[in-house]
């Protein structure tokens, strides 16, 4: 499964990061593919409205963040774009 369609608003889920998010809460964590073409494991990230954190997705050492979206913090090179 590919994602497609990275929303303009990176608060919202999209049909790609749904299943992500399913997967992540199924098992725990998933493999996803980069638009850099690297892979890498990440986890499900729930919002936290008391300290301002919203849901989104984390490498499961927490050296990266993901947006609701798959879009990267850090570089739109590291955008989660194809699940394994």
């Amino acid at each position: 499964m590919k994602n497609t369609t990275l929303l303009a608003a990176q608060k919202d889920f999209n049909p790609f990061t749904l299943e992500l998010k399913a997967r992540c809460l199924a098992r725990g964590e998933a493999l996803v593919g980069m638009r850099n073409g690297e892979y890498c494991k990440v986890v499900y990230k729930p919002g936290n409205p008391e300290e301002h954190e919203a849901e989104g997705f984390m490498k499961p050492d927490y050296s990266a963040c993901w947006h609701p979206n798959g879009e990267s913090f850090t570089s739109s090179r590291f955008d989660l774009v194809e699940l394994d």
